[in-house]
């Protein structure tokens, strides 16, 4: 019988674990995470597992229809337009009704589409003839899936997030993005079609805002609309919708922003370079700006991301670049992790021979972040930004400028305060 020895915590966890003293649980490790670097105890960071575990936010979703959108020149292979889901899962804070809330939408990049168990396994079997290859991929990655063949909820991937934010007192918009998928993988068009969809799911929120009107009146509670704050939106974008949402907020596209919408933040999670896009259309001088990288990604390279320079050039605004040590890019999306169970998961990251806790980064090899580990660092890091940049808490800004340093993290800065 083979055994499988747990995977080693890294130091940071192992520090957190070790001051942890009386206080337990998510909210005792994230109050140390944020001193782990200087060994020092004391300074706390509210969690949102804290706050929901008394009041739990509310969860709800709607979806329009599976070919319920499309763009005119986005079309298939006949000429007709490409159909796209309108499609959200939604945290709302315990008290959406009172106050004034920020908007955050998170979109998941480019992943298969289909959950076709079979299809996969042709995938993986080297024996495989190149036809059997391309109809396995095509019912992997079709749009809507075939009948009886289930999607991949590629956006409930980010519920850990979406419960911290809400948890934090902002409106949580995860959206479906598979039928941006299905066109990135014929025509590399997906940023496009993601911008596209963004823009679709905030129009809808601003129309239910303004007027308590349009599909979204019949999903949301009438008495929170008064209290969304649709000039105080922040998006979050992982691997290509990562640089879709990057370049979304970027200054050429502000004028394609829904009346009455303004971006205030944009964090772009392990973003997806290539397609010869130019980095200037990334320039960004009107909202703060953040980038998240693992140093043991086997898809975006972070190194060498071409995004964070032209983004940040001749802006007021912060802007931040993290990057994980042990981080690959597969663990940010728990659709996309191992322990999901989902199809098509797998861990990205490259291992020396008989070393599977440990990955290659830039130079050589690290111990490498448990999928766990790396959610409570990115858990950690998206909630103090958005904080910072939509609800003017400047409570954590050591840890987003590095001022307090975290272990194994490597922080840059640029622009204002």
């Amino acid at each position: 019988m083979q055994t499988t020895q747990p995977a080693p915590e890294s130091p940071t966890v192992q520090s957190l674990r070790r001051g942890s003293g009386r206080r337990r649980g998510a909210a005792a490790l994230l109050g140390l995470l944020i001193v782990a670097g200087l060994g020092v105890s004391g300074i706390s960071v509210t969690h949102a597992s804290e706050q929901n575990s008394k009041r739990p936010p509310t969860t709800l979703e709607y979806n329009l229809g599976a070919r319920s959108f499309s763009v005119p020149n986005l079309t298939d292979a006949n000429g007709h337009p490409s159909p796209m889901e309108v499609q959200a899962r939604v945290h709302l804070p315990p008290d959406a009704a009172k106050g004034h809330h920020p908007v955050i939408v998170l979109v998941p990049g480019y992943w298969p589409t289909c959950a076709d168990a079979k299809a996969q396994k042709i995938t993986e079997n080297p024996r495989s003839s190149e036809d059997a290859l391309t109809a396995a991929y095509d019912r992997l990655n079709r749009w809507p899936c075939a009948k009886g063949i289930s999607q991949i909820p590629s956006y409930r991937g980010f519920d850990y997030l979406a419960r911290a934010l809400s948890g934090s007192g902002n409106i949580v918009i995860s959206i479906g993005a598979n039928g941006a998928n299905a066109i990135d993988t014929r025509s590399f068009q997906g940023d496009q079609a993601r911008a596209a969809l963004i823009g679709k799911h905030l129009n809808l929120w601003q129309k239910f805002v303004a007027t308590g009107k349009g599909p979204l009146s019949a999903v949301l509670p009438a008495r929170i609309r008064t209290h969304v704050d649709m000039k105080s939106v922040g998006l979050l974008g992982h691997s290509r919708a990562g640089r879709a949402v990057l370049q979304y907020a970027a200054n050429a596209n502000r004028g394609k922003w829904p009346a009455g919408v303004r971006i205030r933040a944009v964090l772009g999670l392990a973003p997806a370079s290539g397609f010869g896009t130019d980095p200037a259309t990334f320039t960004n001088t009107g909202t703060d700006v953040a980038i998240i990288g693992g140093s043991c990604d086997g898809v975006s390279n972070p190194p060498f991301n071409p995004y964070f320079a032209p983004a940040v050039k001749g802006s007021r605004h912060p802007a931040y670049r993290w990057l994980f040590r042990g981080a690959n890019h597969n663990y940010f999306n728990t659709q996309w992790s191992p322990s999901g169970g989902q199809v098509a998961t797998h861990d990205d990251a490259v291992h020396p021979k008989g070393q599977p806790h440990r990955c290659y980064d830039a130079s050589s090899t690290t111990a490498q972040l448990t999928e766990g580990e790396q959610r409570l660092l990115t858990r950690t890091f998206v909630t103090a930004f958005f904080g910072s940049a939509l609800r003017n808490d400047r409570s954590q800004i050591g840890l987003l400028d590095g001022s307090r340093p975290v272990a194994g993290v490597t922080t840059e800065k640029a622009g204002g305060k």
